[in-house]
């Protein structure tokens, strides 16, 4: 539970009925059956399926010229892909603003610098931190307005996979840190590109940003992996598959340890599997989200829906 005033319903019924008459409309339905760019694959041959929507990919912010809003809404696009936050930072749990803010502490703060505990571990693989109410407060009246505040009283289990919020410490008034020391390795895989603004409107002190997106999972077996990506966060609506062979993934390896580039878009164009939503515009959900400015001339998130 989120302990504060709201903004009025009323205010937010208003904004949104004044963008809803530039919305767009839904994109059109997709046949059951339509699946292009597919191989045929028995649902014997399958083994397992990953959600792979859990990472939006690389994202094009091409029609975002102001680099506050920019920031802002960087931060947020993992948080508006897959749910509607229509009351802004009132939509997330006490456990998502503490992993939000788990995320922005490390670019904000230099974890070394923040004070450190003794804790019970033998190995030296945990290093537990105090991360103080204020820088807490500090991040989300940044990204969620100046009136936001978190409850402290609630149970705590905020996971950023390094990084574990699970209890408040009073006496410091500092949220525990629990920060695993090491790395991980990832083997290859596609480039993925989930997501892509295509219109930015702004009227008043308000700027509505509106995107496409598609929706993947990834099955495997023992020749290949399966890409299959839909319209929709809930994925009932498959717009089409995608094989990936063992070759490709060697390609893709190799890719990585023998090829120079120069910068992002050159990486991109030139990478040997790339899953875009480019190919799926007309049949990609649309995901709506509205940033206030300040006074200052930053901006806060206000809401986003997902319309299928």
């Amino acid at each position: 539970m989120v302990d504060n005033k709201r903004t009025t319903q009323e205010e937010n019924e208003i904004t949104n009925k004044e963008y809803s008459e530039e919305d767009k409309g839904k994109s059109e339905e997709v046949e059951e059956n339509e699946v292009k760019n597919t191989s045929e694959v028995s649902k014997e041959e399958v083994k397992e399926e990953r959600d792979e929507s859990l990472d939006v990919g690389h994202l094009d912010f091409s029609k975002i010229q102001d680099t506050k809003l920019e920031d802002v809404y960087k931060s947020l696009v993992t948080y508006t892909y897959r749910l509607d936050r229509l009351d802004g930072g009132y939509s997330f749990t006490n456990n998502e603003l503490l992993k939000f803010v788990l995320e922005k502490a490390g670019q904000e703060y230099q974890w070394k610098d923040l004070p450190s505990i003794p804790n019970d571990d033998i190995y030296g693989l945990v290093d537990v931190k105090l991360l103080s109410y204020d820088k807490v407060d500090s991040i989300l009246k940044k990204y969620f307005g100046k009136n936001y505040k978190i409850d402290t009283k609630t149970d705590l289990n905020a996971d950023n996979f390094w990084c574990i919020i699970d209890s408040y410490d009073e006496n410091s008034n500092s949220f525990i840190v629990k920060q695993l020391i090491g790395g991980s390795e990832w083997g290859p895989s596609p480039l993925e590109q989930l997501r892509k603004v295509v219109d930015v409107y702004e009227q008043d002190n308000e700027i509505k940003i509106e995107e496409k997106a598609i929706y993947v999972t990834e099955s495997y077996s023992d020749n290949c992996s399966i890409y299959k990506i839909y319209k929709d966060p809930s994925k009932k609506d498959l717009i089409a598959e995608r094989k990936v062979t063992r070759e490709d993934y060697r390609n893709i390896e190799d890719y990585y340890i023998n090829t120079k580039f120069n910068n992002e878009e050159e990486f991109i164009q030139n990478f040997p599997v790339v899953i875009t939503i480019n190919d799926y515009l007309d049949k990609a959900s649309t995901i709506t989200s509205i940033f206030r400015q300040n006074d200052d001339g930053t901006y806060y998130f206000v809401s986003s829906v997902i319309t299928p």
